[in-house]
């Protein structure tokens, strides 16, 4: 936060926040305590450092689920809420599998559960029924 964001050292940035999201760096020690290397808060510290300087901010560029500069009127666009992650994005997911053989799985997984639930719904409703909680003027299928 600067409240004087016009001055001599730096170049002007009136109508621009900068959003930076480090919840994919650091370690969890307890479960509200994050702990950063050295080399993330170097990381941090020169991307803010590169974003406001004159002569550095030609080498700043957003980077997709880390860091982004925000004019006040997409944040207005926004209704003004702050959420970095909001302008950010969320960061690339890399798990190593092809999208191709990613997606092949992901469908069969969904068409064994709606499988499933298919079963279920059959046993619920015949279940209701034996306990009279279900009559035959419902006809489920």
């Amino acid at each position: 936060m600067a409240r004087n964001r016009i001055n001599g050292k730096f170049r002007e940035r009136r109508d621009e926040i900068l959003f930076i999201d480090a919840r994919g760096l650091g370690d969890m020690v307890t479960r509200t305590h994050r702990e950063f290397s050295d080399e993330e808060i170097t990381q941090v510290a020169d991307t803010y450092v590169s974003w406001k300087d004159k002569i550095s901010s030609e080498k700043y560029a957003d980077i997709s689920g880390f860091c982004k500069s925000v004019t006040l009127e997409e944040i207005r666009n926004y209704g003004y809420v702050l959420t970095p992650g909001r302008y950010v994005g969320s960061p690339p997911e890399e798990d190593g599998d092809p999208f191709e053989d990613k997606m092949n799985r992901l469908t069969n997984e969904l068409r064994e559960q709606q499988e499933q639930g298919v079963k279920l719904n059959t046993a619920i409703v015949r279940k209701l029924t034996e306990l009279g909680f279900w009559g035959e003027e419902q006809n489920v299928k």
